[in-house]
């Protein structure tokens, strides 16, 4: 992503921290677009790696998606973290 339009990107334990600190009914709805916002930017990563590259702009944007952290996040859960080592709060409630 063009680093000098905005900010860096923020991690999922970056953006725990913000919930944790600011009061959670205040930022709750920005929190959940944040989350389908990342939700979002996986599956476009999904979409980027059944497509053929070779044009500038597919390079490019395959390029700012590695760099996108929901993505570099995934990508180490699914090379094998154990999901029982994720902070709490992050695991899935039954």
């Amino acid at each position: 992503m063009s680093q000098h339009l905005f900010r860096d990107p923020l991690t999922a334990e970056q953006l725990r921290e913000i919930g944790q600190r600011r009061d959670p009914a205040d930022i709750i709805s920005l929190l959940w677009e944040i989350k389908r916002l990342r939700a979002t930017v996986l599956r476009a990563d999904q979409v980027m790696r059944s497509v053929r590259g070779g044009d500038f702009i597919t390079d490019v944007f395959r390029k700012e998606l590695a760099e996108e952290p929901a993505v570099q996040e995934f990508n180490r859960l699914r090379l094998g973290a154990d999901l029982a080592d994720r902070p709490e709060g992050t695991r899935l409630r039954k």
